[in-house]
Protein backbone atom coordinates (compact mmCIF):
# COMPACT_ATOMS: atom_id res chain seq x y z
CA UNK A 1 0.00 0.00 0.00
CA UNK A 2 1.19 3.17 -0.93
CA UNK A 3 -1.03 6.03 0.20
CA UNK A 4 -3.75 6.01 3.48
CA UNK A 5 -6.31 7.85 3.52
CA UNK A 6 -8.37 8.75 6.89
CA UNK A 7 -11.63 6.49 7.05
CA UNK A 8 -14.32 9.54 7.52
CA UNK A 9 -17.94 9.20 8.43
CA UNK A 10 -18.85 11.54 5.71
CA UNK A 11 -22.49 10.50 4.42
CA UNK A 12 -21.44 10.95 1.05
CA UNK A 13 -17.91 8.92 0.93
CA UNK A 14 -18.94 6.40 3.64
CA UNK A 15 -23.05 5.69 3.86
CA UNK A 16 -24.58 3.70 6.13
CA UNK A 17 -25.24 0.64 3.71
CA UNK A 18 -21.66 0.88 2.38
CA UNK A 19 -21.07 -2.89 2.17
CA UNK A 20 -17.21 -2.90 0.42
CA UNK A 21 -15.16 -1.59 4.32
CA UNK A 22 -13.78 -4.31 6.26
CA UNK A 23 -13.36 -4.14 9.79
CA UNK A 24 -9.93 -5.34 11.30
CA UNK A 25 -9.22 -5.87 14.87
CA UNK A 26 -7.36 -7.69 17.39
CA UNK A 27 -8.61 -9.69 20.13
CA UNK A 28 -7.78 -7.89 23.89
CA UNK A 29 -6.02 -9.99 26.24
CA UNK A 30 -8.14 -12.50 27.28
CA UNK A 31 -10.82 -12.52 25.14
CA UNK A 32 -12.18 -15.41 23.11
CA UNK A 33 -13.67 -15.61 20.03
CA UNK A 34 -16.88 -16.79 21.55
CA UNK A 35 -17.14 -13.80 23.40
CA UNK A 36 -15.81 -11.23 20.45
CA UNK A 37 -18.82 -12.96 18.36
CA UNK A 38 -21.72 -13.05 20.89
CA UNK A 39 -21.03 -9.42 21.42
CA UNK A 40 -20.70 -8.09 17.68
CA UNK A 41 -24.11 -9.73 17.31
CA UNK A 42 -25.45 -8.40 19.73
CA UNK A 43 -23.87 -4.82 18.08
CA UNK A 44 -25.83 -6.32 14.54
CA UNK A 45 -29.16 -6.64 16.61
CA UNK A 46 -28.97 -3.25 17.54
CA UNK A 47 -27.86 -1.18 14.57
CA UNK A 48 -31.18 -3.21 12.66
CA UNK A 49 -33.41 -1.79 15.20
CA UNK A 50 -31.93 1.23 14.88
CA UNK A 51 -31.90 1.53 10.81
CA UNK A 52 -33.89 -0.65 9.82
CA UNK A 53 -34.23 0.88 6.52
CA UNK A 54 -30.62 -0.37 5.41
CA UNK A 55 -29.44 -2.92 8.40
CA UNK A 56 -33.11 -4.71 8.60
CA UNK A 57 -31.76 -7.95 7.25
CA UNK A 58 -28.02 -7.73 7.46
CA UNK A 59 -26.23 -9.59 10.42
CA UNK A 60 -22.48 -9.39 11.70
CA UNK A 61 -20.45 -12.12 12.25
CA UNK A 62 -16.64 -12.16 12.70
CA UNK A 63 -13.81 -14.59 11.50
CA UNK A 64 -10.37 -15.99 12.37
CA UNK A 65 -7.92 -15.11 10.04
CA UNK A 66 -5.71 -17.83 10.86
CA UNK A 67 -8.29 -20.33 11.38
CA UNK A 68 -11.71 -19.60 9.27
CA UNK A 69 -9.93 -18.52 6.39
CA UNK A 70 -9.49 -20.29 3.91
CA UNK A 71 -13.07 -21.91 4.66
CA UNK A 72 -13.81 -25.56 5.26
CA UNK A 73 -14.51 -26.19 1.50
CA UNK A 74 -11.11 -24.83 0.16
CA UNK A 75 -9.32 -25.81 3.14
CA UNK A 76 -10.32 -29.80 1.79
CA UNK A 77 -9.57 -28.63 -1.47
CA UNK A 78 -5.83 -27.94 -0.66
CA UNK A 79 -5.50 -30.77 1.56
CA UNK A 80 -6.91 -33.62 -1.52
CA UNK A 81 -4.53 -31.43 -3.92
CA UNK A 82 -1.26 -31.54 -1.35
CA UNK A 83 -2.28 -35.20 -1.00
CA UNK A 84 -2.04 -35.60 -4.78
CA UNK A 85 1.25 -33.96 -4.91
CA UNK A 86 2.14 -36.29 -1.67
CA UNK A 87 1.68 -39.56 -4.04
CA UNK A 88 3.38 -38.23 -6.73
CA UNK A 89 6.52 -37.72 -4.37
CA UNK A 90 6.04 -41.46 -3.06
CA UNK A 91 6.16 -42.47 -6.27
CA UNK A 92 9.39 -40.57 -7.00
CA UNK A 93 10.76 -42.15 -3.90
CA UNK A 94 9.67 -45.41 -4.74
CA UNK A 95 11.02 -45.67 -7.55
CA UNK A 96 14.34 -44.39 -7.18
CA UNK A 97 14.76 -46.36 -4.15
CA UNK A 98 14.34 -49.35 -6.88
CA UNK A 99 17.00 -47.63 -8.88
CA UNK A 100 19.11 -47.49 -5.93
CA UNK A 101 18.67 -51.24 -4.60
CA UNK A 102 19.18 -52.44 -8.22
CA UNK A 103 22.64 -49.88 -8.41
CA UNK A 104 23.87 -51.73 -4.98
CA UNK A 105 22.77 -55.35 -5.80
CA UNK A 106 25.58 -54.80 -9.19
CA UNK A 107 28.18 -53.00 -6.73
CA UNK A 108 27.90 -56.15 -3.81
CA UNK A 109 31.28 -57.60 -4.88
CA UNK A 110 32.53 -54.27 -5.08
CA UNK A 111 31.93 -53.16 -1.75
CA UNK A 112 32.48 -56.76 -0.15
CA UNK A 113 35.89 -56.23 -1.79
CA UNK A 114 36.33 -52.95 -0.10
CA UNK A 115 35.43 -54.27 3.13
CA UNK A 116 37.63 -57.75 2.71
CA UNK A 117 40.82 -55.39 2.19
CA UNK A 118 40.21 -52.99 5.11
CA UNK A 119 37.94 -50.66 4.27
CA UNK A 120 35.50 -49.51 7.42
CA UNK A 121 31.66 -50.09 6.72
CA UNK A 122 31.11 -46.54 8.14
CA UNK A 123 33.65 -44.96 5.09
CA UNK A 124 30.94 -47.34 2.88
CA UNK A 125 27.80 -45.79 4.52
CA UNK A 126 29.28 -42.84 4.37
CA UNK A 127 30.38 -42.99 0.99
CA UNK A 128 26.84 -44.44 -0.19
CA UNK A 129 25.49 -41.36 1.83
CA UNK A 130 27.31 -38.85 0.10
CA UNK A 131 26.04 -40.28 -3.72
CA UNK A 132 22.54 -40.30 -2.57
CA UNK A 133 22.39 -36.78 -0.58
CA UNK A 134 24.34 -35.53 -4.06
CA UNK A 135 21.54 -37.27 -6.12
CA UNK A 136 18.69 -35.58 -3.32
CA UNK A 137 19.90 -32.04 -3.02
CA UNK A 138 20.22 -31.59 -6.71
CA UNK A 139 16.79 -33.14 -7.00
CA UNK A 140 15.58 -30.60 -4.84
CA UNK A 141 17.27 -27.48 -6.40
CA UNK A 142 15.78 -28.42 -9.61
CA UNK A 143 12.30 -28.95 -8.17
CA UNK A 144 12.54 -25.11 -6.32
CA UNK A 145 13.69 -23.61 -9.86
CA UNK A 146 11.00 -25.41 -11.32
CA UNK A 147 8.60 -23.95 -8.58
CA UNK A 148 9.37 -20.26 -8.38
CA UNK A 149 9.12 -20.01 -12.51
CA UNK A 150 6.22 -21.77 -12.32
CA UNK A 151 4.59 -19.96 -9.77
CA UNK A 152 6.18 -16.77 -11.70
CA UNK A 153 4.24 -17.76 -14.68
CA UNK A 154 1.02 -17.91 -12.22
CA UNK A 155 1.86 -14.51 -10.33
CA UNK A 156 1.77 -13.04 -14.18
CA UNK A 157 -1.22 -15.05 -15.10
CA UNK A 158 -3.53 -13.91 -12.12
CA UNK A 159 -1.90 -9.93 -11.63
CA UNK A 160 -4.33 -7.93 -10.11
CA UNK A 161 -6.74 -10.48 -9.72
CA UNK A 162 -5.39 -11.42 -6.22
CA UNK A 163 -4.51 -9.85 -3.10
CA UNK A 164 -1.13 -9.38 -2.79
CA UNK A 165 -1.06 -11.09 0.41
CA UNK A 166 -2.68 -14.07 -1.45
CA UNK A 167 -0.30 -13.93 -4.23
CA UNK A 168 1.60 -17.77 -4.16
CA UNK A 169 5.14 -17.59 -3.23
CA UNK A 170 8.62 -19.31 -2.07
CA UNK A 171 8.33 -18.41 1.38
CA UNK A 172 10.78 -20.30 4.42
CA UNK A 173 7.72 -22.86 5.48
CA UNK A 174 8.04 -23.91 1.75
CA UNK A 175 12.28 -24.35 2.04
CA UNK A 176 12.03 -25.79 5.47
CA UNK A 177 9.87 -28.19 4.31
CA UNK A 178 11.72 -28.82 1.06
CA UNK A 179 15.12 -29.23 3.06
CA UNK A 180 13.71 -31.79 5.55
CA UNK A 181 12.07 -33.99 2.66
CA UNK A 182 15.48 -34.14 1.29
CA UNK A 183 17.57 -34.93 4.48
CA UNK A 184 15.01 -37.72 4.84
CA UNK A 185 15.13 -39.29 1.49
CA UNK A 186 18.88 -38.83 1.50
CA UNK A 187 19.01 -40.91 4.46
CA UNK A 188 16.40 -43.48 3.34
CA UNK A 189 18.04 -43.73 -0.04
CA UNK A 190 21.78 -44.50 1.64
CA UNK A 191 20.99 -46.57 4.67
CA UNK A 192 18.74 -48.97 3.15
CA UNK A 193 21.09 -50.17 -0.07
CA UNK A 194 23.91 -50.20 2.14
CA UNK A 195 21.96 -52.32 5.56
CA UNK A 196 21.27 -54.60 2.49
CA UNK A 197 24.44 -55.02 1.27
CA UNK A 198 25.87 -55.83 4.60
CA UNK A 199 23.21 -58.26 5.87
CA UNK A 200 24.89 -61.03 3.31
CA UNK A 201 28.37 -62.57 4.76
CA UNK A 202 31.35 -60.30 2.09
CA UNK A 203 33.16 -64.26 1.91
CA UNK A 204 29.44 -65.32 0.94
CA UNK A 205 29.46 -62.40 -2.11
CA UNK A 206 32.73 -63.17 -3.24
CA UNK A 207 32.38 -66.94 -3.42
CA UNK A 208 29.18 -66.59 -5.65
CA UNK A 209 31.23 -65.44 -8.67
CA UNK A 210 30.03 -63.19 -11.22
CA UNK A 211 26.75 -62.55 -10.74
CA UNK A 212 25.26 -62.45 -7.57
CA UNK A 213 22.09 -62.79 -6.70
CA UNK A 214 19.60 -60.79 -4.82
CA UNK A 215 18.47 -62.53 -1.16
CA UNK A 216 15.07 -62.95 -0.08
CA UNK A 217 14.64 -59.86 2.16
CA UNK A 218 15.49 -57.78 -0.74
CA UNK A 219 13.48 -59.06 -3.27
CA UNK A 220 10.08 -58.47 -0.42
CA UNK A 221 11.53 -55.04 -0.36
CA UNK A 222 11.42 -54.67 -4.23
CA UNK A 223 8.55 -56.06 -4.72
CA UNK A 224 7.30 -54.05 -1.84
CA UNK A 225 7.97 -51.04 -3.26
CA UNK A 226 6.65 -52.11 -6.57
CA UNK A 227 3.27 -52.61 -5.55
CA UNK A 228 3.01 -49.40 -3.15
CA UNK A 229 4.64 -47.44 -6.46
CA UNK A 230 1.86 -48.96 -8.79
CA UNK A 231 -1.14 -47.97 -6.24
CA UNK A 232 -0.12 -44.59 -5.17
CA UNK A 233 0.23 -44.15 -9.03
CA UNK A 234 -3.39 -45.75 -9.58
CA UNK A 235 -4.71 -43.10 -7.16
CA UNK A 236 -2.70 -40.09 -8.25
CA UNK A 237 -3.76 -41.02 -11.95
CA UNK A 238 -7.40 -41.26 -10.83
CA UNK A 239 -7.14 -37.88 -8.74
CA UNK A 240 -5.51 -35.95 -11.99
CA UNK A 241 -8.10 -37.85 -14.27
CA UNK A 242 -10.64 -35.99 -12.14
CA UNK A 243 -8.88 -32.91 -11.81
CA UNK A 244 -8.61 -32.42 -16.06
CA UNK A 245 -11.92 -33.61 -16.33
CA UNK A 246 -13.40 -30.92 -14.24
CA UNK A 247 -10.79 -28.18 -15.94
CA UNK A 248 -11.72 -29.68 -19.58
CA UNK A 249 -15.42 -29.16 -18.64
CA UNK A 250 -15.10 -25.79 -17.43
CA UNK A 251 -13.09 -25.05 -20.35
CA UNK A 252 -15.87 -26.11 -22.64
CA UNK A 253 -18.89 -25.07 -20.97
CA UNK A 254 -21.26 -22.39 -22.29
CA UNK A 255 -20.78 -19.39 -20.55
CA UNK A 256 -23.62 -18.27 -21.88
CA UNK A 257 -22.34 -15.42 -24.22
CA UNK A 258 -20.03 -15.37 -27.11
CA UNK A 259 -16.40 -14.03 -25.88
CA UNK A 260 -14.55 -13.89 -29.52
CA UNK A 261 -13.21 -10.71 -30.97
CA UNK A 262 -14.10 -8.62 -27.60
CA UNK A 263 -11.79 -5.71 -26.41
CA UNK A 264 -12.31 -4.64 -22.58
CA UNK A 265 -10.79 -1.81 -20.88
CA UNK A 266 -11.74 -0.36 -17.44
CA UNK A 267 -12.41 3.55 -16.41
CA UNK A 268 -11.72 5.30 -13.23
CA UNK A 269 -13.25 8.23 -13.02
CA UNK A 270 -12.40 10.30 -10.11
CA UNK A 271 -15.07 11.37 -7.45
CA UNK A 272 -13.34 15.14 -7.25
CA UNK A 273 -14.17 16.35 -11.05
CA UNK A 274 -17.60 14.09 -11.55
CA UNK A 275 -18.84 13.89 -8.08
CA UNK A 276 -23.04 13.85 -9.04
CA UNK A 277 -24.50 11.58 -11.15
CA UNK A 278 -25.58 14.01 -14.21
CA UNK A 279 -22.18 14.89 -14.77
CA UNK A 280 -21.16 11.07 -14.34
CA UNK A 281 -23.77 10.01 -17.34
CA UNK A 282 -22.98 12.32 -19.89
CA UNK A 283 -19.50 11.58 -19.50
CA UNK A 284 -20.25 7.79 -19.74
CA UNK A 285 -22.67 8.62 -23.13
CA UNK A 286 -19.19 10.40 -24.31
CA UNK A 287 -17.06 7.30 -24.05
CA UNK A 288 -19.89 4.87 -25.78
CA UNK A 289 -20.12 7.66 -28.36
CA UNK A 290 -16.50 7.93 -29.17
CA UNK A 291 -16.24 3.85 -28.99
CA UNK A 292 -18.99 2.88 -31.16
CA UNK A 293 -17.32 5.56 -33.66
CA UNK A 294 -13.94 3.85 -33.45
CA UNK A 295 -13.20 2.05 -37.14
CA UNK A 296 -14.00 -1.87 -37.08
CA UNK A 297 -16.11 -1.44 -33.79
CA UNK A 298 -19.67 -2.95 -34.08
CA UNK A 299 -20.93 -2.30 -30.76
CA UNK A 300 -20.33 -1.32 -28.00
CA UNK A 301 -21.46 -0.83 -23.99
CA UNK A 302 -20.63 -0.60 -20.46
CA UNK A 303 -21.26 -2.84 -17.43
CA UNK A 304 -19.50 -2.69 -13.68
CA UNK A 305 -18.77 -6.14 -14.13
CA UNK A 306 -17.35 -8.60 -16.90
CA UNK A 307 -18.50 -11.76 -16.70
CA UNK A 308 -16.47 -14.78 -15.34
CA UNK A 309 -14.65 -12.90 -13.24
CA UNK A 310 -13.92 -14.09 -9.53
CA UNK A 311 -16.46 -11.86 -7.76
CA UNK A 312 -19.54 -9.48 -8.27
CA UNK A 313 -21.16 -6.86 -6.55
CA UNK A 314 -24.67 -8.37 -4.84
CA UNK A 315 -28.01 -6.87 -3.86
CA UNK A 316 -30.84 -7.90 -1.86
CA UNK A 317 -34.19 -7.72 -3.11
CA UNK A 318 -37.82 -8.26 -2.73
CA UNK A 319 -40.43 -9.48 -4.94
CA UNK A 320 -43.31 -7.41 -4.93
CA UNK A 321 -46.61 -9.44 -3.99
CA UNK A 322 -44.15 -12.50 -2.50
CA UNK A 323 -44.88 -13.86 0.94
CA UNK A 324 -42.07 -12.45 3.04
CA UNK A 325 -41.00 -13.80 6.26
CA UNK A 326 -40.02 -10.54 8.32
CA UNK A 327 -37.70 -13.12 10.78
CA UNK A 328 -35.71 -14.05 7.57
CA UNK A 329 -33.40 -12.15 5.82
CA UNK A 330 -33.91 -11.04 2.28
CA UNK A 331 -32.11 -13.11 -0.61
CA UNK A 332 -29.43 -11.91 -2.77
CA UNK A 333 -28.49 -11.68 -6.19
CA UNK A 334 -25.35 -10.75 -8.52
CA UNK A 335 -26.54 -6.86 -8.92
CA UNK A 336 -24.96 -5.71 -12.70
CA UNK A 337 -25.51 -2.21 -14.26
CA UNK A 338 -25.27 -2.24 -18.11
CA UNK A 339 -25.70 0.08 -20.63
CA UNK A 340 -28.46 -0.61 -23.56
CA UNK A 341 -25.65 -2.17 -26.15
CA UNK A 342 -24.08 -4.68 -23.11
CA UNK A 343 -26.24 -8.18 -24.96
CA UNK A 344 -25.07 -6.87 -27.99
CA UNK A 345 -21.81 -6.76 -27.05
CA UNK A 346 -21.34 -10.18 -25.56
CA UNK A 347 -23.77 -11.64 -27.87
CA UNK A 348 -26.87 -12.34 -24.79
CA UNK A 349 -29.74 -13.95 -26.10
CA UNK A 350 -32.76 -12.12 -24.88
CA UNK A 351 -35.38 -14.62 -23.88
CA UNK A 352 -38.61 -11.94 -22.77
CA UNK A 353 -39.42 -8.70 -23.40
CA UNK A 354 -36.37 -6.36 -23.96
CA UNK A 355 -32.89 -5.14 -22.83
CA UNK A 356 -32.27 -1.61 -21.90
CA UNK A 357 -33.05 1.13 -23.73
CA UNK A 358 -31.58 4.39 -24.59
CA UNK A 359 -34.86 5.36 -22.69
CA UNK A 360 -34.32 4.64 -20.32
CA UNK A 361 -32.65 7.06 -19.01
CA UNK A 362 -32.58 8.36 -14.89
CA UNK A 363 -35.81 10.48 -15.57
CA UNK A 364 -37.72 7.80 -17.11
CA UNK A 365 -39.53 4.88 -14.47
CA UNK A 366 -37.29 2.41 -12.90
CA UNK A 367 -36.58 -0.83 -14.28
CA UNK A 368 -34.55 -4.27 -14.32
CA UNK A 369 -33.75 -7.15 -16.67
CA UNK A 370 -33.39 -10.53 -14.61
CA UNK A 371 -31.89 -13.72 -16.17
CA UNK A 372 -33.61 -17.30 -16.78
CA UNK A 373 -32.75 -18.42 -13.25
CA UNK A 374 -34.22 -15.29 -10.99
CA UNK A 375 -37.17 -15.58 -13.42
CA UNK A 376 -38.00 -19.63 -12.82
CA UNK A 377 -36.79 -19.15 -8.75
CA UNK A 378 -38.57 -15.85 -7.97
CA UNK A 379 -41.33 -15.12 -10.37
CA UNK A 380 -42.75 -18.39 -11.00
CA UNK A 381 -40.94 -19.36 -14.48
CA UNK A 382 -44.10 -17.63 -16.42
CA UNK A 383 -44.04 -14.28 -18.19
CA UNK A 384 -41.52 -12.27 -16.22
CA UNK A 385 -42.19 -9.19 -17.98
CA UNK A 386 -44.64 -6.53 -16.01
CA UNK A 387 -43.45 -8.37 -12.53
CA UNK A 388 -42.13 -5.75 -9.86
CA UNK A 389 -38.85 -6.48 -8.19
CA UNK A 390 -37.59 -3.73 -4.77
CA UNK A 391 -33.83 -3.64 -5.32
CA UNK A 392 -31.22 -0.82 -5.04
CA UNK A 393 -33.85 1.11 -2.52
CA UNK A 394 -36.83 1.07 -4.37
CA UNK A 395 -39.38 -0.81 -6.98
CA UNK A 396 -38.33 -1.84 -10.38
CA UNK A 397 -40.28 -2.86 -12.96
CA UNK A 398 -39.09 -5.94 -14.88
CA UNK A 399 -38.98 -5.22 -18.79
CA UNK A 400 -37.17 -8.15 -19.89
CA UNK A 401 -35.81 -11.61 -19.56
CA UNK A 402 -31.60 -12.76 -20.65
CA UNK A 403 -30.33 -16.14 -20.84
CA UNK A 404 -28.32 -16.92 -17.95
CA UNK A 405 -24.20 -16.28 -18.52
CA UNK A 406 -21.31 -17.61 -16.15
CA UNK A 407 -21.00 -14.46 -13.77
CA UNK A 408 -18.90 -15.57 -11.20
CA UNK A 409 -15.95 -18.34 -10.91
CA UNK A 410 -16.33 -21.31 -8.49
CA UNK A 411 -18.95 -19.33 -7.01
CA UNK A 412 -19.46 -19.66 -3.08
CA UNK A 413 -22.31 -22.40 -2.65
Amino acid sequence: VDVYLPLTDSPVYTPRDRRDVTAVARLAPGATMTGARAEVRDVGQALALEHPAVSRDWTLDVFNIREDIPDSRSKIFYGLLQGSVFFVLLIACANIMNLLLARGQERRKEIALRTVLGAERSRVVRQLLTESGVLVAVGALLGLGLGWYGLHLMAARFAGALPPGYEPRLDATVLLFTAGVSVVAGLAFGLVPAFQTFRVGQAETLKEGGKASAGKGRRILVQGLVVAEIALSLVALGGGGMLVRTFLDLQTADPGFVGDDILTLQVRVPESTYPDGPRFQVLMEEVLTRAAAVGGVRHAGLVNTLPQNFQAPTDTFRVAGAEVDPNAPRPEAFSLVASPGYTDVFGIEVLQGRFFEATDGPDAAPVAVVNRSFAERWLGGGDAVGRTVHVQGGPREVVGVVADITQVIFPNP
